[in-house]
């Protein structure tokens, strides 16, 4: 019986041992396949900003829907995302260069009775320019046949982020003409060392003209002075923040209006700001002086009621202050700290002549998105100028929607 016993408890452990090495050696044999977890999908970090004081938060970013963030630029500040290079609409000048004669023929004897002209314009592109790029201007007559196409000079920098572009100054004055009306025109960037041909921007310009003849001399009555015709101007103003390293850390309140006239009307110009009905700054210092610029104008080179001028009015007041130091804290009335709609008004030899409006919320201008929805390549705040009284002379009010922006449609922007 003893060795019957012993014998099965010798069979119980050989199966147990050959058991346990079945169980080692089947992972070996017959791998087995752990679908993998996929891997998380990391959620938005949601950046809150930090604020010096008021104003905009130091790391440049605000929180919107949905844990999405969006740089939060001030009006003016360069675009730094542009891709490709855009011309900013706002900054486009035309200047008709008056000859003091004309050919009756290309190849003939030069007439001093007639004057004629030739295009000249300035623009900014902003964005990168490659190396090879060469940006150049088109113009066809009113008919639509081609009348001349001429390559720009190198730009310059230009002080609020961009190359600045004067074209048109040597031009052959044989190809002048006396013909006015409406003239077409594209803005062309090339580069052959990337193969790019591109319409920058394209759009048609009114070409008018007045005679100079101030001792009524018969022999000159067709002294012709051209101008382009830039009404359509008066009606908009800017708003924007300097971006100098002056106000690397605070921003005055800069506003820039247009005006029609000779250089001496266009004068005595004084800027006030009020906000629920109380002048909280102006354009005037304690010293006394006054601090209204004159950026560009569109003048020719005898003064005329038919010159445009933009100006800037710089107010005492904030619209952003990351210091809060005693000495930011006396320079002006703070933007960012009172909600609400303000309103801009100027005096014009005394006499009111703009009136323009825009609202703050949350610490910020609110943007009107006229300029951004329209692409006009500005990050400048956009908004209606009302024009009053009667120191611009006439101007055409009907002709507005069709001559804004040289034919280009301004969507959603109130007409005059």
């Amino acid at each position: 019986m003893k060795i019957k016993r012993f014998n099965s408890l010798l069979l119980v452990a050989f199966a147990i041992v050959l058991l346990a090495g079945l169980v080692q050696t089947v992972p070996a044999q017959f791998p087995i396949k752990i679908p993998k977890l996929p891997k998380p999908t990391p959620t938005p970090a949601v950046t809150v900003p930090t604020d010096n004081g008021g104003g905009i938060p130091n790391n440049g970013k605000v929180p919107t829907a949905a844990g999405q963030t969006d740089v939060a630029r001030l009006p003016g500040y360069p675009d730094a995302s542009l891709a490709a290079p855009v011309v900013d609409a706002t900054s486009i000048r035309f200047l008709p260069r008056t000859i003091p004669n004309s050919y009756p023929t290309p190849n003939g004897e030069k007439n001093y009775d007639v004057w004629s002209w030739t295009p000249r314009l300035q623009f900014i592109v902003r964005g990168p320019l490659e190396a090879g790029s060469v940006v150049s201007f088109e113009f066809t007559n009113p008919n639509g046949s081609p009348w001349l196409a001429e390559d720009c000079p190198n730009g310059e920098a230009e002080k609020y982020g961009g190359t600045e572009f004067y074209c048109g100054n040597d031009i052959d004055e044989h190809k002048g003409l006396l013909q006015t009306g409406v003239f077409g025109f594209k803005i062309k960037l090339v580069n052959e060392l990337q193969g790019k041909n591109t319409v920058l921007y394209a759009g048609r310009v009114k070409i008018d003209k007045w005679v100079y003849n101030p001792a009524n001399n018969p022999k000159a009555a067709k002294n012709f002075e051209y101008y382009a015709v830039s009404d359509w101007k008066l009606p908009t103003a800017y708003l924007y923040v300097p971006k100098t390293p002056s106000y690397d850390d605070h921003g005055p309140l800069v506003v820039q209006f247009w005006f029609r006239g000779a250089s001496q009307t266009v004068a005595n110009l004084t800027g006030y700001l009020f906000y629920q009905g109380k002048q909280v700054a102006s354009t005037l210092t304690d010293g006394g002086a006054n601090r209204v610029t004159e950026p560009y104008s569109e003048q020719a080179s005898r003064d005329s009621e038919n010159e445009y001028y933009a100006r800037d009015f710089w107010f005492d007041a904030l619209v952003f202050d990351n210091n809060r130091s005693a000495n930011t804290q006396n320079l002006g009335f703070p933007i960012y700290k009172n909600p609400g709609e303000y309103e801009v008004k100027v005096l014009q030899n005394g006499k009111l002549a703009r009136v323009a409006k825009f609202t703050v919320e949350g610490g910020r201008i609110v943007d009107s998105r006229f300029a951004a929805d329209n692409r006009l390549g500005t990050t400048r705040y956009l908004i209606p100028a009302q024009i009053v009284g009667t120191q611009d002379g006439p101007w055409n009010r009907t002709g507005w929607a069709s001559e804004v922006f040289y034919g280009n449609a301004l969507n959603g922007f109130p007409a005059p």
